[in-house]
């Protein structure tokens, strides 16, 4: 099993315009320099990563989880 599969097993799933997010933090891969957790934004076809998130992400509105998933 990868790291990914590991993170998305345990996704919060959110439904937003019609359309299904799962969010996870994903520890960093082997190549990784920063070494740092990343928030996982993903859907069908899209794949968004934030470095930077709160540590209470999981209690936030799905409101301000979409506009986490925008910032870099």
């Amino acid at each position: 099993m990868t790291n990914n599969e590991i993170g998305a097993s345990h996704a919060l799933v959110i439904i937003a315009d019609h359309e299904e997010w799962r969010v996870y933090e994903l520890p960093p891969g082997s190549y990784d320099r920063r070494g740092s957790n990343t928030l996982v934004f993903e859907s069908d076809g899209v794949m968004r990563r934030v470095r930077n998130y709160p540590a209470n992400w999981r209690s936030l509105s799905v409101q301000e989880l979409l506009a986490l998933s925008w910032t870099a």
